[in-house]
């Protein structure tokens, strides 16, 4: 339930063997059972943010996203923000050094088609984009923009890095991308 507060799911909770309400897209279950192989029903699998984002998407009718996008705002406050499908997901604040283990999180729990990190300006060793193309994960370096988001991504809690992070998964103004 935590998990799913954090990155702003909203849900109801149910008792064994009740139907879902018609306005709930998605259901976890606590366990493995044979209500799990049904359409929009996920079993717990120990990771309570792999099991929210597989809701996540399953409330979508996706078995797993097709491109997740990481905006990276690199500094010493750094921002990150995570789109799935369009969708926000996830934005957040985290102190620089740890900005990288927080990006390897995320592609270590999302089941996507394909990841695109978008990196803004600001200082980034050239051996974490070596090694994020080694993943398979297309990098791009991204001008910033100070432009407005669009409504339907703003959030009042979100923080200015992450604000910034945000940004820069949207924009389509490319830098260099090496």
């Amino acid at each position: 339930m935590r998990e799913l507060r954090r990155i702003g799911i909203t849900f109801v909770l149910l008792k064994e063997g009740e139907a879902l309400p018609p306005h709930v897209s998605a259901a976890i279950l606590s366990s493995p059972s044979p209500s799990a192989g049904l359409p929009g029903r996920v079993a717990y699998d120990g990771s309570p943010r792999r099991t929210a984002l597989r809701a996540l998407s399953a409330s979508m009718g996706r078995e797993r996203f097709g491109q997740v996008v990481i905006g990276v705002d690199p500094g010493d406050s750094a921002g990150v923000a995570v789109i799935a499908d369009g969708e926000l997901v996830e934005a957040f604040t985290v102190a620089g050094g740890g900005v990288w283990a927080a990006v390897d999180e995320i592609l270590g729990s999302y089941d996507a088609a394909g990841f695109v990190v978008k990196l803004g300006r600001g200082r980034v060793d050239g051996g974490i984009v070596s090694r994020l193309r080694g993943r398979g994960v297309e990098v791009r370096r991204v001008e910033d923009v100070e432009r407005a988001l669009p409504r339907s991504y703003r959030r009042k809690w979100m923080r200015k890095d992450a604000e910034s992070a945000l940004k820069i998964a949207l924009s389509s103004k490319l830098g260099d991308t090496g």
